[in-house]
């Protein structure tokens, strides 16, 4: 113990030497005490100008001109549509048919408590009266007209004596056959073409047969006035011109064409005579001269980029050149994608005709009773073998040993 206190308390040689102590006191004293720099403060930078950059704009669409096109949407033919109840069904249909041509307006003129035997001159002055519809600034006169009548022409009709005549009657075909040539001279008093439908097969026998007398007298007189008569028999009847309840619609599909009483028209069926009557339809306003159906261009509202950045230089905008496109007099009309396009002769998808006489016996054994058909003499499917007289006769005295001897080498 008392040694280590000893060497702690003793100096180090280095302190002890008397010479060290002296120049340290030389040469140590007069030097400066050496301290670190202070640390300088970074120089402020002066902020940049932010950079101005060029937005790009779209260019604006160009102005397209179109030519001597109707790009007006108003109503310029004005169809009335006059009947009983089938009538009344066969503006469904039409203005169905005419849904994206808002240039064609249906005016609704039946009424299921009239008839074409009920009808006088002043009724049908009355029925071709100028088109009047809130928004037109001056009533329209009536383009065209289409007639369907035949729900109920059973009444007797009064004749000019006074004196009843009933129906069925030579004297009320007479009647009647006037009363069409008071309609047909309503519409060419004001020059309007007349369509005029036909009737449909009825499920009574008796509005059956009345029905194929009243259209051949639609017929006949709407002809000899020069008007288009429209016969819907064969699209609503079956192999045997008879009646039927279900067929084809407009677009193929078996659907309800007639209401329960077996007169009236279901909304299909309403739009298959409605296909009927459009081909006419159109057909006379193309001869009149009216305007085909052109959309009008779809104004685009400008595009809205937001507020520009601050400190940017915005582009010029590009000043747009209207492109004159000329029409061709060979291009034909717009046609919508999804309207029902009618064959050139105005035919439907029908039922197959069912084949007759020995074919439908054919047909019956094969898919019916599942009976093949009888071989044929010479074709692939006879499997008989026939063979002469004399190989028969042959073969009857042929004996084993002479059949033996025959083929022996």
């Amino acid at each position: 113990m008392l040694a280590a206190t000893v060497a702690l308390s003793a100096p180090t040689p280095a302190a002890a030497d008397p010479l060290t102590r002296l120049l340290d006191g030389i040469f140590k004293k007069d030097q400066p005490e050496t301290r670190a720099p202070p640390a300088r403060a970074a120089p402020r930078q002066r902020p940049r100008p932010a950079q101005t950059r060029q937005v790009p704009r779209k260019p604006q669409p160009a102005t397209v001109i179109v030519r001597d096109a109707q790009q007006r949407r108003e109503a310029n033919a004005f169809i009335a549509v006059i009947g009983d109840s089938l009538a009344e069904s066969l503006v469904g249909g039409l203005r169905e048919a005419f849904a994206t041509t808002s240039e064609i307006a249906i005016a609704n003129r039946a009424s299921p408590a009239t008839g074409l035997t009920r009808t006088s001159e002043q009724d049908w002055v009355f029925l071709t009266r100028d088109y009047t519809r809130e928004g037109l600034p001056n009533p329209q006169a009536i383009t065209l007209g289409v007639v369907f009548f035949g729900a109920d022409e059973r009444a007797a009709i009064p004749d000019s004596d006074g004196t009843s005549v009933a129906s069925g009657t030579p004297r009320w075909r007479e009647l009647v056959a006037e009363r069409i040539d008071i309609a047909v001279r309503a519409f060419a008093d004001r020059g309007a073409p007349l369509v005029w439908v036909g009737l449909p097969p009825m499920k009574a026998e008796a509005l059956n047969a009345q029905a194929a007398a009243l259209n051949a007298l639609y017929r006949d007189e709407v002809a000899k006035a020069g008007g288009v008569f429209v016969d819907i028999w064969a699209a609503f009847s079956n192999e045997e011109k008879g009646f039927i309840a279900n067929g084809p619609d407009v677009k193929g599909q078996d659907a309800r064409l007639r209401t329960a009483d077996g007169i009236g028209l279901t909304p299909s069926g309403a739009r298959k005579v409605a296909h009927f009557a459009e081909v006419e339809i159109r057909r006379l306003l193309a001869a009149r001269g009216v305007s085909a159906v052109i959309a009008a261009p779809v104004e685009t509202p400008p595009v809205d980029t937001g507020p520009d950045p601050a400190g940017t230089l915005l582009s010029l905008p590009d000043v747009p050149v209207p492109v004159v496109i000329p029409v061709k007099p060979v291009a034909g009309p717009i046609l919508p994608l999804l309207a029902v396009q009618p064959a050139p002769d105005g035919l439907l998808v029908q039922n197959l005709p069912l084949p007759k006489g020995d074919g439908a016996a054919l047909v019956h054994r094969v898919f019916g009773e599942g009976r093949a058909p009888e071989p044929v003499a010479g074709r692939a499917d006879d499997f008989s073998w026939s063979a002469s007289p004399r190989e028969l006769s042959q073969a009857d005295t042929d004996t084993p040993a002479a059949l033996a001897t025959r083929n022996t080498p």
